[in-house]
């Protein structure tokens, strides 16, 4: 096992759970990180609840490092995932790489540039 490449810090906001990530990322962050959003997770409404992900520096990962990921979000109970690439150093290709993750295991998702517009976003998911 290596040292985990990248930072999180997860906090919750009513019921969507909010990651700012900073990359870049490998395989043992996003085993670390989705572990604890699990933690996280567990303390709301497991099955009604939405993500928005606040990306900086790069948003980029190896290709063995999405596929952890994409297991992950297969797995999930996520209504929706809003990913902020305001501060992300690499949007467009973020964008590309994290789009086939998530549409491939049909969750929701969508780009934003702040936070509010996102929230709003996700806001329309979740059963209040």
């Amino acid at each position: 096992m290596f040292s985990t490449h990248g930072k999180f810090t997860i906090s919750i906001d009513g019921n969507i759970v909010i990651i700012e990530a900073e990359g870049p990322w490998n395989n043992e962050f996003f085993i670390n990180m989705h572990r604890s959003l699990a933690t996280q997770v567990s303390k709301i409404d497991a099955s009604n609840f939405a993500l928005l992900v606040i990306l900086t520096g790069e948003g980029v990962a190896t290709f063995d490092s999405l596929k952890i990921h994409s297991k992950y979000v297969k797995a999930g109970s996520a209504k929706a995932i809003a990913i902020n690439v305001g501060r992300c150093d690499t949007p467009f290709i973020t964008k590309v790489i994290f789009e086939k993750v998530y549409k491939k295991n049909n969750l929701p998702h969508q780009f934003f540039n702040d936070n509010a517009d996102a929230k709003e976003w996700l806001l329309t998911f979740i059963d209040e």
